[in-house]
């Protein structure tokens, strides 16, 4: 028993032995400048730790006005930015430029309105024509009819190729009937001179 009383005592006057042994360092106080005692440097500059809070302060117009005093409470600027005005050649250039685009989209529906009554004039005119030539062939045929109506009747007068002949005689090529029929034509009149020639003398 006596043993293990002596064991615990040297244990615990052990770690007081190794803490006496250490040496001991002097610490100088820090002032507020961070200038150790002594007219020592520390080399920490403790007045940037003190004011590292405050943002760097704006210049304008030679004096110095913090972001906190430009900003309200809410967060928004108090000094917005003045607009960049236009200069005067920019507006006036401006201008004439719509007042030609004006006056080219006036004259673009001025010549549209043209062209369509220049349109409808010229349906009104060709369909005009187309109705009095129509009315023109339709009597001219209707004087034919009755024409042949009459020779039809003489049947004594001739025999069929020379009435037929007759009629291809009497009818003119016009420019409304540009087919050519003069081949027909020399046919027929040959049907009623007694049909056509031998050629090289046969039959």
């Amino acid at each position: 028993m006596m043993n293990v009383t002596v064991i615990v005592e040297q244990q615990q006057q052990q770690p007081a032995a190794a803490a006496a042994d250490i040496p001991q360092i002097e610490v100088a106080p820090f002032q507020a400048n961070g200038i150790v005692n002594g007219n020592n440097d520390s080399g920490v500059d403790l007045a940037a730790f003190v004011e590292s809070n405050h943002a760097t302060p704006i210049i304008t117009n030679g004096r110095s006005i913090s972001p906190s005093a430009s900003e309200r409470s809410d967060g928004e600027p108090i000094f917005q930015a003045k607009p960049e005005v236009e200069p005067d050649s920019v507006t006036r250039w401006r201008k004439e430029y719509e007042d030609k685009l004006t006056k080219l989209d006036s004259e673009e529906q001025k010549i549209m309105k043209d062209l369509k009554e220049q349109a409808k004039k010229e349906l009104a005119d060709f369909e005009k024509r187309r109705a009095s030539d129509l009315e023109q062939r339709k009597k001219v045929n209707r004087e034919k009819q009755v024409e042949f109506l009459k020779n039809v009747e003489k049947a004594s007068a001739g025999v069929l190729w020379q009435r037929i002949a007759k009629v291809v005689e009497n009818d003119e090529r016009t420019p409304k009937n540009p087919i050519d029929t003069d081949r027909m034509r020399q046919l027929l009149l040959q049907c009623k001179d007694g049909g056509p020639k031998p050629v090289n003398g046969t039959n």
